[in-house]
């Protein structure tokens, strides 16, 4: 017992050192990315026997499935129900490419195709790495590097597009614009913070049970959304909080990473830059259409369709001066469709491809 809290000790020192550091760079999500890095170099190149048990990563994913069910207020429902038919084709559009880019880059870096295609989704990069540990074969440190590198692209190459030029119409301002939680303030936890608490643990706990995909993510989100919808009020998260659940994800993650394993780096690397280049291009490809059949701003229809995450899209959206509802709902839609639907389909796929039990299980901690 000693020799294993000693072992966690150094795996968060590890993980607060690269989280720290990654801050000081100034790097996208470092309180994500710069723990999977510390501890990913840590177990594999000093060859340290970090320990982080899985309740760790279940905090992580109860805090993220959280904030995401808590965007899922009245408003966003009827602004969604406005834009259905839209976003659901462009959703499916935007996947129908992301299988065929997984298809082709599959057959170039020669891995299987389940593990590039769930590497491919758009932003979803939690959802897809914890679903990637449960489905048997999936390689997790494909997956990852997919989309870390998908991640860093959209960060560096986004903004350039959308400050440029290229999206020169001035800034659209829209008076009276939607706002979805209230802002963290300790006079407003009580008593709905208890609830919240309850129903997202809750949830997580029955998802476990009825085998639902990532059920510590995708339990949460569901009973918090619940909640908004019959009117119990929600509030973002502190930014604190916000790093915790990305810590102590990132610390799980980079465990399991093993680029040892993986064989082609160079290639994977080449179909990674390639998968998140095309991807980008084909958003605004797609952006296009909205501005012509709908007058939306070049840059907000953009943003509404672009492959990040809705946190990382609202923050350049309100720097842009974008519609910052119409962005947050596209995301938010196409967020919680891949959550809902891929799980399933890749399981699918899964036992087509192999319908007979594999001997070998996902990557996870021995100890776990």
């Amino acid at each position: 017992m000693n020799e294993k809290l000693l072992r966690f000790a150094a795996c968060l020192i590890s993980a607060l050192l690269g989280g720290g550091i990654f801050v000081l760079l100034h790097m996208p999500l470092p309180w994500l990315l710069g723990p999977i890095a510390a501890t990913m170099i840590g177990s594999n190149l000093l060859k340290l026997k970090f320990y982080c048990p899985v309740f760790i990563r279940n905090t992580g994913l109860l805090l993220i499935g959280y904030s995401m069910g808590a965007s899922f207020t009245g408003n966003v429902l009827t602004l969604i129900a406005a834009q259905l038919p839209w976003m659901l084709l462009m959703t499916v559009m935007t996947l129908l490419f992301c299988f065929f880019l997984a298809y082709v880059n599959s057959k170039i870096a020669k891995i299987d195709y389940l593990t590039i295609l769930t590497g491919s989704m758009p932003g979803a990069f939690s959802q897809m790495i914890n679903l990637g540990e449960e489905i048997e074969g999936i390689n997790l440190t494909v997956v990852t590097f997919f989309h870390v590198i998908r991640l860093l692209m959209i960060v560096l190459i986004i903004p350039l597009m959308v400050f440029s030029p290229l999206f020169n119409t001035g800034n659209v301002l829209i008076s009276g614009d939607l706002v979805f939680l209230q802002e963290w303030q300790w006079e407003n936890l009580f008593p709905n913070a208890l609830i919240f608490t309850v129903v997202t643990v809750l949830c997580a706990l029955l998802g476990k049970k009825i085998r639902l995909p990532t059920p510590y993510l995708l339990g949460p989100v569901i009973g918090t959304a619940a909640l908004c919808l019959i009117g119990v009020e929600s509030f973002s998260l502190p930014p604190l909080m916000i790093n915790v659940s990305q810590f102590c994800v990132g610390c799980y993650i980079g465990l399991l990473l093993k680029p040892q394993q993986m064989t082609n780096m160079s290639k994977v690397v080449a179909c990674a830059i390639i998968n998140g280049l095309f991807l980008i291009l084909f958003s605004w490809a797609l952006s296009q259409i909205l501005v012509l059949l709908h007058g939306i701003p070049a840059e907000t229809s953009f943003l509404c369709l672009a492959p990040g995450g809705m946190d990382q899209m609202g923050i350049i959206a309100h720097e842009k001066g974008a519609i910052l509802s119409l962005v947050t709902c596209y995301q938010f839609f196409r967020s919680f469709f891949i959550l809902f639907f891929m799980p399933p389909l890749l399981k699918l796929l899964w036992k087509y491809k192999h319908p007979l039990p594999s001997e070998t299980g996902p990557l996870s901690n021995n100890e776990d």
